[in-house]
């Protein structure tokens, strides 16, 4: 059941979590016992079980499951067995999501926990088996006569079980034998060995050097550190730390390609054997998309790039430099610190605040779910809790659970908006569709998490009065906009080309991938403008992006973003009612494709209006912060 199952599975792998953010852990989180936190601050996993034994009894019913579904193997010709089997497989997927989300949420309140671990493990082992178990679904739907499938859409019996179904038959024509697909199923184990082994040396067995400051810091200079530093005010400290890292991932850049080309020869390959033209038909299929939708979302990208241009001619100004380098596009603006600090409690209020365009039913829900004590939101790091941010989505059965670690800053005020987006995604679609529709594309997710992010930047930027607090949030969307919409986008074309390179039978050498990185940040940047140069060195950077291993993944950030904004903006301003956002996208989980959902929630991203509207509002708020900068900066000089 390849749809279903493999939707299932990447739930299951991401803790069905609807988000997973960078947030930083906080400082405390080594230092604070789980005990020490007063309960109203946890989430309840007991929402789920209230007992152990509860909890086994689930555990016993998805282990019966298993049992029952091999039974249905060779029978789904007939409709009766058909539509038992499918019903079937449904209700232990959902028995199962119950079991792990639970056993997650204990694991991850404290990873030291070993009886915590010891569930979660059971609970692995078991969605294994189930999905062995239910591996002869996909090739018998598939065998049956088009004609057959037709009679079971069309019976009011297989209600909810029509777009699972349909999807399956989708992919008849991608379809290989039983004997090829299990052939192919057996190379799934190793098929991701290049991205291991590059995620395994970058992140244990690579040499990291130290680099000392010329104020006579000395650091390991890691990953982490080359994020930190890189928004040093001192442009020689930057210099070198832009030389060192760099040149320490060039050290390795012919590994590195050697990984990126193995990997994307798989995702080629697999394509090819499955009958499509490339693995970016692929993906599209995958997807739902229109065959040229990622080239047209390019091209969208492409025409508002005077945008960006703007940008970094005002970056230029604002550094005195005579052309923007990659050591320059991390350092701040301006040199003013934002020091505003919320409480938990003052963020939930914000949020409440900033989501009063939105319907009864949704307020009433956000403001349910963070209020301390509804079980819904773990709050503060503690020793042994897991680390950055995310929303796991639940079932028809429960609640949302959000975690964070809380740190009294706007990064924590605007994580906890983009996770209860998340929240409020999971539970409208588990309340109004049913289990077999409830889950939603990645689109759609980016797009409602970040939905409830622009409400936020929104809301703050209309009703403050301080002067440095508008900087900062203008600040803030503008970076996030270049950020998530281009240079996810800048991503997303380089992985054309490059896999371009790989499918026409050539290696990803290291000149070749230097070569087509360097070629792409200086057309995005503006290069040919005199705003921005890429020396050579820097442009192994694309050794550094493991999104590149996910096979065409980046452009999903786009897309979310655009949407969101547009969404948003409409909502604020009227020209969309909420409760079609509300139904149209939030309740609407995976019950038809992504661009039918967003043209059901008010927006049509094949078209370019939203585009042309993320560009005007990115250029509105680009002239502000420049004016407001300006006049700082004068300020200052006097």
């Amino acid at each position: 059941m390849k749809i279903v199952i493999a939707c299932a599975v990447a739930a299951f792998l991401s803790v069905a979590a609807c988000h997973s953010s960078a947030q930083q852990p906080g400082a405390q989180s080594q230092q604070v016992d789980r005990a020490n936190i007063p309960d109203k601050y946890k989430w309840t996993p007991s929402h789920i079980y209230a007992t152990p034994q509860d909890f086994e009894a689930d555990f016993d019913t998805a282990s019966k499951i298993v049992l029952q579904l091999k039974g249905f193997s060779g029978t789904l010709g007939n409709k009766e067995s058909a539509r038992t089997a499918l019903k079937t497989y449904f209700e232990g997927m959902r028995t199962l999501y119950n079991l792990e989300t639970y056993a997650s949420r204990i694991k991850d309140s404290d990873m030291n926990d070993v009886e915590a671990q010891k569930i979660a493990g059971r609970v692995e082992t078991l969605f294994t088996s189930f999905i062995a178990a239910a591996s002869f679904l996909q090739p018998e739907i598939l065998k049956l006569s088009d004609e057959t499938i037709k009679d079971y859409l069309a019976d009011e019996t297989f209600k909810d079980l029509r777009r699972p179904l349909s999807e399956m038959a989708r992919w008849k024509p991608h379809t290989l034998t039983v004997a090829e697909e299990k052939v192919l199923a057996e190379f799934t184990g190793t098929a991701y060995g290049p991205y291991e082994a590059y995620t395994t040396f970058t992140t244990t067995d690579m040499p990291r050097p130290d680099i000392t400051f010329l104020n006579g810091e000395t650091v390991r200079l890691d990953d982490a550190m080359y994020v930190k530093y890189r928004t040093s005010f001192d442009r020689n400290d930057r210099k070198l730390l832009f030389e060192s890292f760099w040149d320490t991932y060039g050290h390795y850049q012919n590994t590195f390609s050697k990984t990126l080309t193995y990997q994307t020869k798989y995702y080629t390959t697999a394509a090819r054997l499955k009958k499509f033209s490339s693995s970016l038909e692929s993906k599209q299929f995958e997807k739902e998309l229109p065959p040229d939708f990622y080239d047209k979302l390019i091209a969208h990208i492409r025409s508002i790039l005077p945008a960006l241009h703007e940008y970094m001619a005002f970056r230029k100004e604002m550094l005195a430099v005579d052309k923007v380098r990659p050591y320059d596009m991390y350092v701040p603006l301006t040199t003013a610190e934002y020091k505003k600090h919320y409480s938990y409690e003052e963020a939930a209020d914000i949020i409440n605040a900033a989501v009063s365009p939105m319907t009864d039913e949704f307020k009433e829900a956000i403001k349910k779910g963070m209020t301390p004590g509804s079980g819904w939101v773990d709050v503060y790091p503690s020793k042994g809790k897991a680390d950055g941010a995310y929303c796991a989505s639940g079932t028809v059965t429960n609640h949302p659970f959000v975690l964070l670690n809380w740190t009294d800053d706007y990064d924590s005020l605007s994580t906890m908006a983009h996770e209860m987006g998340h929240a409020m995604h999971s539970y409208f679609s588990n309340k109004y569709q049913p289990f077999p529709t409830a889950d939603y594309n990645l689109f759609n997710a980016e797009a409602a998490s970040i939905f409830n992010e622009i409400l936020l930047s929104a809301h703050l930027l209309k009703n403050t009065k301080d002067t440095e607090e508008r900087i900062f949030l203008l600040n803030n969307f503008v970076e996030m906009t270049r950020g998530t919409v281009f240079r996810q986008a800048l991503f997303a074309e380089f992985e054309k080309r490059f896999y371009d390179v790989v499918e026409q039978g050539s290696p990803l050498t290291p000149d070749v991938m230097k070569k087509l990185y360097k070629e792409i940040n200086e057309e995005y940047y503006g290069a040919s403008k005199g705003l921005y140069e890429m020396e050579d060195r820097y442009a192994v950077e694309w050794s550094y992006i493991p999104h590149f291993y996910y096979n065409y993944y980046v452009f999903q950030y786009v897309v979310g973003f655009v949407a969101a904004l547009t969404l948003g903006t409409k909502v604020i301003e009227g020209q969309i009612p909420a409760a079609q956002y509300v139904d149209g996208l939030l309740s609407a989980g995976g019950s038809k494709s992504p661009l039918e959902i967003f043209r059901d929630a008010g927006i049509d991203m094949t078209s370019d209006e939203p585009f042309k509207l993320t560009e005007k509002i990115f250029r509105e708020r680009l002239s502000e912060l420049r004016e407001l900068l300006k006049a700082q900066k004068t300020t200052s000089q006097k």
